[in-house]
């Protein structure tokens, strides 16, 4: 598409002005055909009227159109500038997929001699996000920062949010934390969706080895949001429930649940996050009561709801109450599922009902159902309850002909189980869990 330089400059600025026009409109074709027509015509074509009609192209997200132009403009001699590169960058922001394309954009512009603005470096940073390549991310926050302590633009909340989010959908909690902290220390005021992006970064993850730090960054968050105004979001407020769950603060967890109420439609999903904080907390009156509440609000309760309030009831040993709860779900017509059947098992063998619990298990195995080891770990206990040694034994080995990993808690079960009868068994139990 390259063309002469001794045609009307009037014609060439008529030209531009119609192709920004179109780039408004989202008129791709019609930008490419006005843009043919000046070359045709050998009009003086500038830099400014490929970057408009790369602009209408960007916005319609045809990216290969925008490849071609810029590299039809470089042959007709013509110098890129910052708009010619910002522009490709918005393709990159559009298309999750091509981070290293806006990457390799940012060193075309440094060894053509331009610095990448904030605009280029967020952008990328935007492509990095939905490309989930955090430590990209970072990087590119860290340039922005060097920069502005140059006497540059320092990077805005966009750039501070891109980054968050990026470690974020890569589990990166505590990276995403340090960016809040570096925004803060920034003298930005975080705006509702970065202590929201925040959020869902640092609770988003569920490991109950670091959830005490979970929601105690959950705390904090939640603070600063209600210190600066804000309140949380639909998403960011179940995330903060249940990391107030994995952390058992049930109190904390019911207390924001009231509180989010008050601005915010709840769903299943916040009241499901709230019951498992209960009962996580042995308060099965609490999650029974938070059960009623939903259905107050005309909310249908699911099979995580039951299954929640059942695991309540197996935390408090009450295996009349879960068993109950089991025929109320499939009153409502919801199937229970294996969450839901551990938690029975679970509580049967707390409450020394361990002929029950061996039946269910086997009721489940006959239903075809995929077990988890927490079912096999109550029934476990059961059987050594039962004193049915050789019952142990085909357990692990259904344990490990179905894949699942045997765990301390599977093997000090069966050990502590086969120990208090025969030392032999015991001696074969460990045999067998080594050879697994």
């Amino acid at each position: 598409m390259a063309c002469g330089s001794h045609a009307s400059s009037a014609s060439s600025h008529v030209g531009s002005s119609a192709l920004v026009e179109l780039g408004r409109r989202k008129q791709w074709t019609q930008a490419l055909g006005i843009l043919s027509s000046l070359c045709t015509s050998r009009a003086e074509v500038a830099t400014r009227s490929y970057n408009a009609a790369a602009s209408a192209c960007t916005k319609s997200g045809q990216w290969r159109k925008v490849w071609s132009l810029l590299a039809a403009a470089r042959f007709a001699g013509l110098e890129l500038d910052q708009a010619s590169f910002s522009v490709s960058m918005g393709i990159g922001s559009a298309e999750g997929e091509r981070w290293e394309i806006a990457c390799q954009l940012l060193g075309a512009m440094e060894a053509a001699g331009l610095s990448p603005d904030i605009i280029a470096l967020s952008a990328a940073m935007s492509a990095c996000e939905q490309g989930k390549q955090w430590k990209v991310a970072c990087h590119l926050l860290w340039k922005m920062q060097t920069s502005a302590r140059r006497g540059k633009k320092p990077p805005d909340a966009v750039a501070y949010l891109s980054a968050i989010t990026a470690c974020g959908s890569c589990g990166r909690w505590e990276r995403a934390w340090d960016v809040f902290r570096e925004m803060q220390k920034a003298f930005l005021q975080p705006e509702a969706k970065l202590h929201n992006a925040a959020l869902g970064a640092s609770c988003g993850i569920d490991n109950p080895d670091i959830a005490a730090r979970q929601w105690a960054l959950a705390s904090e968050l939640l603070e600063n949001l209600r210190t600066s105004g804000g309140r949380p979001d639909s998403i960011s407020l179940a995330l903060a429930l249940r990391a107030l769950a994995n952390g058992e603060h049930w109190a904390m967890a019911v207390s924001l649940l009231q509180d989010a109420g008050m601005t915010l439609k709840l769903n299943v999903i916040h009241f499901n996050a709230a019951i498992t904080a209960c009962g996580m907390g042995r308060r099965c009156d609490r999650a029974l009561g938070l059960l009623q509440e939903a259905k107050l609000q005309h909310l249908q309760p699911d099979v995580v709801t039951h299954s929640a309030v059942m695991t309540a009831w197996d935390k408090c040993h009450q295996w009349e109450q879960a068993s109950e709860q089991l025929c109320i779900m499939r009153t409502d017509g919801i199937e229970p599922n294996i969450v839901s059947h551990s938690a029975l098992i679970s509580a049967l063998e707390k409450g020394f009902r361990w002929e029950l619990a061996f039946l269910r298990l086997t009721e489940l195995q006959e239903s075809g159902m995929r077990l988890v080891l927490t079912t096999y770990n109550a029934a476990l206990s059961a059987a050594g309850r039962m004193h049915v040694w050789s019952r142990v034994l085909a357990m692990i080995d259904e344990v490990k002909n179905s894949g699942l990993p045997v765990d301390a808690v599977t093997f000090g079960v069966s050990i502590g189980a086969c120990s208090v009868a025969k030392w032999q068994w015991a001696l074969q139990l460990l045999r067998t869990c080594r050879e697994g």
